[in-house]
């Protein structure tokens, strides 16, 4: 965005509700005692950015761009302060599933003291496992894949695939970020803001169909690259 320093600074500042509303919107699933500060601050950063890369030209609403921007950077930062050890997983994934099966089981919500005892935890475990259970499911995958019990064999199988995990989406998450910008564009509207192909095509101004060949290209294209790294 051509500029001057005055109308950035403006432009900034009249639009740090965004920033709070995207963080809040993220926050609603995490712990208290994440720093939502960092999180506000990493929004700020994002903002910052779509001001000054933000091209008019392109047809794409401010607020559009600087959502996706400002979201990115919040997504960023959660993955920096996720920093759960391998036995804090498996806590998490121990009090998750004896508490879905003793709601089941019962057929009404169950009390901490309840899942302390099936797990055979203390209730301050359980309370710090259900707290860590709050993060958001995508920026912890191996939660929902790992088992309660297991052999040795079973654990190292788990963080295997973990690792492999984890690897996948770097290599997604690079692929993307050097996708042009259009494209990359297409894609945060489409899988993290949600719209339809419709809605995206007014925004960029294109036909549905050109939007869903943009689409189809960047699938044909990621699944390119992953093959590749994996050879």
């Amino acid at each position: 965005m051509q500029c001057t320093t005055d109308a950035r600074e403006m432009t900034i500042m009249n639009n740090m509700t965004l920033v709070k509303r995207v963080v809040g919107k993220l926050s609603r699933r995490i712990p208290d005692t994440m720093d939502r500060e960092s999180l506000f601050g990493a929004g700020v950063i994002g903002l910052i950015q779509a001001v000054d890369n933000y091209d008019e030209s392109k047809g794409v609403p401010f607020e559009t761009y600087a959502r996706i921007r400002i979201k990115g950077a919040v997504q960023d930062e959660l993955r920096t302060l996720d920093h759960l050890t391998r036995d804090q997983r498996k806590l998490v994934s121990s009090v998750a599933d004896v508490r879905e099966r003793l709601t089941k089981d019962l057929g009404r919500p169950v009390a901490d003291d309840e899942i302390a005892g099936a797990c055979k935890l203390s209730v301050d475990e359980v309370r710090q496992g259900l707290l860590q259970q709050a993060r958001p499911q995508a920026l912890d995958p191996s939660v929902v894949d790992e088992t309660v019990t297991g052999t040795l064999w079973q654990e190292q199988q788990s963080a295997e695939r973990e690792v492999a995990e984890r690897q996948q989406q770097q290599l997604v998450q690079r692929a993307l970020e050097n996708l042009p910008e259009r494209e990359q564009m297409v894609m945060s509207l489409y899988f993290a803001e949600g719209l339809n192909l419709a809605e995206i095509g007014e925004i960029l101004d294109v036909s549905q169909s050109r939007v869903s060949q943009i689409i189809a290209k960047v699938k044909r294209d990621l699944r390119t690259r992953l093959v590749e790294q994996a050879a």
